[in-house]
């Protein structure tokens, strides 16, 4: 092979790399942004149910309602248990949307004046780190996201189960 066609060769070979880091830097963005975009509905959902559930107690208090029989403490503590569950679900949301800390390429002056006079050679193999860095920064917050998300859902799976006992138990006092 000729030095020529070597060279282009190699030029097409590190195109590709970078084309691929480039991709994947993207793919893990989305991935980040679609995290963050679900949690942002489910806090908007658990703040209208939690804010629902403060009204119910209100109202509970206002009509001086006491709990005298076991039933009654079944449902205190039924909806003391909904209450902590969506809770928790919450704060296992809010993390997720938390920003502080996001992985982002290098973006100071510093950086785009050394890219600006760095020889070609450098120059890809600079940007070549930086994606690579970045991108296994961004998939170590995709994955922590990711992780609480999965717990508030878990979180709010169970607290939709002990809303459905509280139910039950308010129907069969209801009735009883």
């Amino acid at each position: 092979m000729s030095p020529v066609l070597l060279m282009r060769y190699i030029d097409a070979m590190e195109q590709r790399v970078m084309d691929y880091m480039k991709d994947r830097y993207e793919e893990e963005l989305g991935r980040f942004t679609h995290f963050e975009g679900k949690s942002s509905r489910l806090m908007t959902y658990l703040t209208v149910i939690m804010g629902a559930l403060v009204f119910i107690v209100k109202s509970a208090i206002a009509s001086n309602f006491t709990p005298v029989s076991a039933l009654d403490w079944a449902i205190v503590i039924s909806f003391c248990l909904v209450f902590f569950l969506l809770a928790c679900s919450w704060g296992h949301s809010l993390l997720v949307i938390k920003v502080a800390g996001s992985a982002n390429l290098a973006r100071e002056t510093v950086t785009f004046e050394y890219m600006k006079s760095a020889p070609l050679e450098d120059l890809e193999d600079y940007m070549y780190r930086c994606y690579r860095d970045t991108i296994e920064l961004l998939i170590k917050d995709v994955d922590m996201k990711s992780t609480n998300i999965t717990f508030a859902y878990e979180e709010l799976v169970c607290g939709a189960w002990a809303s459905a006992i509280l139910l039950i138990l308010i129907v069969i006092r209801w009735l009883g």
